[in-house]
């Protein structure tokens, strides 16, 4: 019995899966998905392997090359009208504008990919927000933003989110001299961290 291979668009999405745990086996399935295709021909393919390769380069810290494919993505995505797509692909994109200080184009994009996104994924873009309000100083607005996005993770069980944003929120406290808060939310960052074997995480956050 023979073994299908699997579909472009299978690899890029394996691509994208490993791309923060293993971002040089993912930048080798995102190559060879995007081998010997056009973008007009499979265009989910090409925006998936893009935004593969943007976090792959995230990961390795190299915000240059991230920023380039993801947005590559974006603008892929926007041409095709896969709004789902490039709704994600912006949330990836705007933290990298926000590390390279693109703090304006950053909350831009985020406002862009607004209203598109449901669920999980919507949580998460708005936990990427607060965090882009924060570094604007938009502090108010930026601890609606965590409280929003903590009860979506909660709601959809991505605890390891839950941990990020709370170590984020914890700053803000400490930032606006609630220390008694800061220590709250980073007490229950470092025990989710613990409780899911990052231990490196857990030790950031003491």
């Amino acid at each position: 019995m023979s073994v299908l291979a699997p579909s472009r668009l299978a690899l890029a999405q394996d691509a994208l899966a490993l791309a923060q745990a293993e971002p040089d086996r993912a930048r080798r399935l995102a190559s060879t998905a995007l081998a010997g295709t056009q973008p007009a021909e499979d265009p989910e393919v090409a925006v998936v392997a893009e935004w593969a390769l943007g976090v792959a380069a995230w990961t390795r810290e190299d915000l240059a090359e991230a920023r380039r494919h993801l947005v590559r993505a974006v603008e892929l995505a926007d041409a095709s009208g896969l709004r789902t797509r490039a709704a994600e692909a912006r949330t990836s994109l705007l933290l990298v504008l926000a590390s390279l200080g693109e703090l304006p184009e950053a909350l831009r994009q985020a406002d862009l990919a607004a209203g598109v996104l449901s669920g999980a994924a919507a949580a998460r873009l708005t936990g990427q927000r607060a965090i882009v309000l924060h570094r604007l100083g938009r502090h108010d607005e930026a601890l609606v933003g965590y409280r929003r996005a903590l009860a979506g993770m909660r709601r959809w069980g991505d605890r390891d989110r839950e941990a990020r944003l709370l170590s984020n929120r914890g700053v803000l406290h400490a930032h606006r001299g609630d220390y008694r808060a800061a220590t709250a939310d980073l007490l229950a960052a470092e025990r989710l961290h613990v409780e899911l074997g990052h231990e490196l995480s857990a030790a950031e956050v003491r």
